[in-house]
């Protein structure tokens, strides 16, 4: 359609008026073959771009077309650019919504930086977007300012978010499906810890760390997985902190986590009584563990385990989303803001590569798993995968649906 509009031979035997129609045509045609409810994609995915697209229909439409045209002398040259303008409109609606879109949270510093900048070097940048999420979008655009010095094939798209925010997600969630239709890789980096000099209390440190950490990584994947594809993939930055929480537990606390009657209810609540237990400064009378960050880490794992129980089962999304892939990493101790700059063997880039090559090599081996250093760290969770995940090669190259 694009060569259409930049292309076509004006003949003197027809009118502007005419000329205008042929534009017009092959938008209409398309827009009505694309339009709801004959493809799937888009009667589900993408219901902004196919209002676009309905209305380019009415634009082009006999009766609309002949209202538009009395306003118009026989020979105006401003019928034929709107006749351009939303051929060209239809055409960057169909290629956006063509690309696969991966998220990344904190995508703005440390190993979400990383992360960030390492799919957009790894994608294949003709059929994908990168979008980097960040509470404060002027630290997006620094650390987009800073990505343009890498040489990078293709940049992110900076894009407000804070996973505490409900609003927040839910307006992430409504720019991915407007603009791009959906969501296919979800990296879930955001996270908070406590200095080990911090002087809150331990109720503040753990209602704000199992805040961040758990309950917001949650809210924001149950935002977007209405809008994830066949073959998504949600890959979430756990910590060996997680392990060692699930180990600082009492046997009681330990068997309801590893539980396979284990629900997100019950995984709610969990992490609602250690908040609570928190207020009383005993943390490990009560068989908690001490470290409201280990805690967190667990509950990030334990979610996992739960999303990929229901991935299994084609059952994570309303929509019954097929062959997704979830699991979760240790990035290693790198060096950040958050672990600090003097201690940590690693760098946020070491870091990051782990939580890459999770994302983009990952399989039915590694479905439901946390992984240290690569490798799957048996916790004894009861799992039980079917081995429906997309493979990668066949996710990273399979186009749009």
């Amino acid at each position: 359609m694009e060569q259409v509009a930049g292309t076509f031979a004006f003949s003197p035997r027809h009118t502007q008026r005419e000329c205008a129609r042929v534009f017009l045509r092959p938008v209409a045609h398309a827009a009505k073959l694309f339009a709801p409810p004959k493809i799937p994609f888009a009667s589900k995915n993408s219901s902004a771009c196919v209002a676009t697209l309905q209305f380019l229909v009415f634009f082009a439409s006999p009766t609309s077309f002949s209202a538009i045209q009395t306003c118009f002398s026989p020979e105006s040259t401003l019928l034929i650019e709107l006749a351009k303008y939303w051929c060209s409109i239809f055409c960057r609606v169909l290629a956006t919504m063509a690309k696969k879109v991966a998220l990344v949270t904190g995508g703005n510093k440390g190993i979400g930086f990383g992360v960030t900048r390492k799919l957009c070097e790894r994608l294949p940048k003709d059929s994908w977007v990168v979008l980097l999420g960040t509470r404060d979008v002027s630290n997006g655009e620094r650390a987009l300012t800073n990505l343009k010095e890498c040489g990078l094939p293709m940049l992110p798209v900076v894009h407000q978010l804070d996973i505490t925010d409900s609003t927040s997600c839910k307006q992430m969630k409504d720019f991915i499906h407007q603009k791009y239709g959906g969501l296919d890789l979800l990296v879930n980096n955001s996270g908070f810890a406590f200095k080990r000099n911090a002087t809150e209390s331990k109720y503040e440190q753990a209602k704000h760390t199992i805040g961040v950490n758990y309950f917001g990584t949650k809210q924001i994947t149950e935002t977007v997985l209405p809008i994830m594809r066949d073959g998504a993939r949600i890959i979430s930055v756990a910590s060996m902190c997680g392990k060692m929480g699930l180990e600082h537990m009492s046997e009681e606390h330990r068997r309801a986590i590893l539980s396979p009657d284990l629900s997100f209810e019950k995984l709610d609540d969990m992490m609602k009584q250690y908040i609570e237990a928190a207020k009383t400064d005993e943390l490990t009378k009560l068989g908690w563990p001490e470290s409201t960050y280990e805690m967190s880490k667990a509950g990030v794992i334990a979610a996992t385990e739960l999303w990929a129980q229901a991935a299994d089962k084609n059952a994570l999304t309303p929509q019954g989303t097929k062959g997704m892939f979830v699991a979760c990493c240790c990035p290693g101790w790198c060096r950040t803001d958050m672990a600090g700059y003097e201690h940590p063997p690693l760098s946020a880039d070491e870091g990051a590569e782990r939580v890459v090559d999770l994302c983009l090599a990952g399989g039915d081996e590694e479905q439901g798993q946390f992984l240290m250093e690569k490798k799957v760290v048996p916790l004894s969770f009861p799992q039980k995968f079917s081995g429906k995940t997309v493979p990668c090669q066949q996710w990273l190259s399979t186009p749009v649906a």
